[in-house]
């Protein structure tokens, strides 16, 4: 699992498994692949991933106490049953955290932001995300999930809507994966891949 923390300065940690190459980019790899498959709900993807997602993040040593999800473009509350959903609740099982997703909602839809520019995207989703104080107490965790980060625009959105309602907890974020950048990035999505597949096939 990697950190990136450094990124994201104003967040308690950042993480994520591995790289997503786009198709775009010349990115065939399995592993990019297989996350696809994951965003479209597929059986198989989803459990492994989420699977591998949780004993990772097991190794943080945090102890997160709520766990929210991003909303996609088309959504203003969580509609129930995505693979995003599944990833939360099995992260919250494995961790002894409460999944929570409907704390979040926003104020309309927005468009999607696969074609924006960065600047296009925070005009886009300034002021969108609200975020329900549940009762928090000072030195709560709140842990973050989404499939992929590229730009951090719609983190954050939702990080100032966390901190506007509940000023007194620290903020994490998870993803899957980050999109690949050749310029910063090493690709070693192959081993993560093969770790992907041996940590499931270990516990079946």
């Amino acid at each position: 699992m990697y950190r990136h923390s450094d990124r994201f300065p104003f967040l308690s940690g950042a993480y994520y498994l591995a790289h997503y190459i786009p198709r775009s980019q010349g990115g065939n790899d399995e592993l990019s692949s297989f996350l696809l498959q994951f965003k479209d709900n597929n059986h198989t993807a989803v459990k492994k991933w989420s699977d591998f997602a949780a004993a990772s993040l097991r190794s943080s040593g945090v102890n997160f106490k709520v766990i929210v999800r991003a909303l996609g473009s088309s959504e203003t509350t969580v509609h129930t049953g995505t693979p995003l959903d599944h990833l939360g609740q099995t992260i919250a099982g494995e961790l002894g955290a409460v999944y929570m997703p409907k704390l979040l909602s926003k104020s309309r839809q927005n468009k999607s932001l696969k074609y924006l520019s960065a600047v296009e995207r925070a005009q886009e989703l300034t002021g969108l995300y609200s975020f329900n104080n549940y009762g928090a107490v000072s030195g709560d965790n709140i842990l973050l999930i989404d499939d992929v980060v590229t730009t951090g625009t719609t983190l954050k959105s939702v990080y100032s809507a966390i901190t506007q309602s509940c000023p007194q907890v620290n903020v994490y974020f998870f993803t899957l994966a980050k999109t690949f950048d050749s310029w910063r990035d090493e690709n070693t999505n192959s081993d993560i891949y093969s770790q992907l597949l041996e940590q499931n096939s270990s516990q079946s």
